[in-house]
């Protein structure tokens, strides 16, 4: 085979290989909530899970919501099988132990009521 001829093949192989996506499996994003009618929903519709599936899905990642108790959820992202929390409230314990977004998707406040005057 002539050296020019090797050369062809050398430069055509190369260009075949650049072709070939290195990562050709999608990276799934784990994320899980307790259920919120209307912001994370258990069939996987919901505000929340809608804002994160644009977030998270595109050619490279698959976004999965996943709906379990409040608790099984800490526990769950403690251990890795989940990559984040929904709907987590910021408390100074979660702060030493977990990374929070630095923008929020929503805002709560909360109200109490109670009767001022009250006749027995």
């Amino acid at each position: 085979m002539s050296t020019s001829l090797r050369f062809f093949l050398k430069k055509c192989l190369l260009v075949l290989l650049l072709c070939i996506p290195v990562n050709s499996y999608a990276e799934k994003v784990v994320v899980c909530s307790a259920e919120f009618p209307g912001f994370t929903n258990k069939d996987g519709s919901g505000y929340y899970w809608d804002i994160l599936r644009e977030i998270f899905t595109n050619d490279d990642m698959k976004f999965e919501p996943a709906s379990m108790p409040f608790s099984r959820c800490l526990i769950s992202l403690e251990q890795g099988k989940v990559d984040g929390v929904a709907a987590f409230f910021k408390t100074e314990k979660r702060i030493k132990k977990f990374t929070y977004a630095k923008r929020r998707i929503h805002f709560s406040s909360y109200g109490l009521f109670y009767v001022l005057f009250r006749t027995y």
